[in-house]
């Protein structure tokens, strides 16, 4: 598994990382190796870096939404209601 592009801008990185493995459907591989680095990377977001991911994700494509939704039921970052965003998510799919 790639780690997370290790730029400045974190809420980008999160983005370039999901969308390089979306393509990625062999068995598991979301759930014991790509999750757990995405939950690892959003429990490091700052507060204001949590807020920002809030406001951006609703823009991105929604292939790599479905992706970051499960995470979201993993995080543990007291500044993201990840069962709110996971419930979002899946409201606002077409």
């Amino acid at each position: 598994m790639e780690e997370i592009p290790k730029i400045e801008d974190k809420i980008k990185a999160l983005y370039l990382y999901i969308d390089a493995n979306t393509s990625d459907t062999e068995g598991d591989s979301w759930y014991y190796g790509y999750n757990p680095i995405i939950v690892s990377h959003i429990n490091t977001l700052s507060k204001a870096e949590c807020e920002r991911l809030v406001s951006e994700i609703w823009n991105w494509k929604e292939e790599i939404l479905v992706d970051l939704a499960d995470p979201f039921l993993q995080i543990r970052n007291p500044n993201l209601d990840g069962s709110f965003l996971y419930c979002k998510i899946f409201m606002n799919i077409t």
